[in-house]
């Protein structure tokens, strides 16, 4: 399982949770560069996608990491089972989704909600994404419709 095929499982997954805007991997001014991050009712969530355990084991020294900041009112770690185990996000504010064999996204630990949230870099994202779309670059948008699974 690569670290792509996680970024588009966790697109196809904020999407299914009716996030009216997702965007992937979006390189922008913000202080940090989410795998995925999708909006619904102005509220966010966040999804770092972890291929394999020294991915995650770098994460803890990121920045928005250690300090707690960053873009997201919920935020979570996307990973194939095994990678992270739920102990291991104790006393933090990240839920957990272990992206299944079958391609089922399984939901171990929900997300806290947080409340602090660096809006200015959330801002900066979205500014982002519609300065490509009206200069005509190329952005991923997610046209597939909701089903009854939870992929």
């Amino acid at each position: 399982m690569t670290h792509a095929d996680l970024c588009k499982a966790a697109t196809r997954w904020l999407t299914r949770q009716k996030c009216s805007v997702v965007l992937s991997e979006i390189v922008s001014a913000a202080w940090e560069q989410p795998d995925a991050i999708g909006w619904k009712g102005g509220w966010s969530t966040l999804v770092e996608c972890k291929a394999t355990r020294a991915d995650f084991l770098k994460q803890a020294h990121k920045h928005t990491t250690a300090n707690g900041t960053g873009a997201g009112t919920k935020r979570f770690f996307l990973c194939p089972p095994a990678v992270i185990d739920s102990t291991e996000l104790q006393g933090t504010d990240y839920g957990l989704l272990y992206l299944m064999e079958d391609g089922r996204i399984k939901v171990i630990r929900e997300a806290l909600h947080r409340n602090e949230v660096e809006l200015r870099r959330e801002v900066d994202m979205l500014v982002s994404a519609l300065r490509r779309v009206r200069t005509r670059e190329f952005i991923t948008i997610v046209t597939e419709a909701p089903d009854a699974t939870n992929r």
